[in-house]
């Protein structure tokens, strides 16, 4: 249910026009994972994704919504 909840967060913020933005994944995004010791999605370092298709996905992936908190900061 958090995984749902972070999408839908995450979607009442970005508008229309920034679903077509692209999300970028950074070290600092992976070191934090690691540290903390969170799944990952499976993108990789400077690997990028349209805002769309990253909320998509969000919801699905096994506690790797850490880039859907990351959207703040971008979009």
């Amino acid at each position: 249910m958090t995984k749902v909840l972070t999408v839908l967060v995450a979607a009442e913020h970005i508008t229309e026009a920034e679903l077509d933005d692209t999300f970028t994944m950074t070290i600092d995004i992976t070191d934090y994972c690691y540290v903390n010791g969170c799944s990952v999605v499976g993108l990789m370092v400077d690997e990028t994704v349209p805002v769309r298709e990253l909320l998509k996905a969000g919801g699905a992936w096994h506690r790797g919504h850490r880039p859907l908190h990351q959207l703040r900061g971008t979009v």
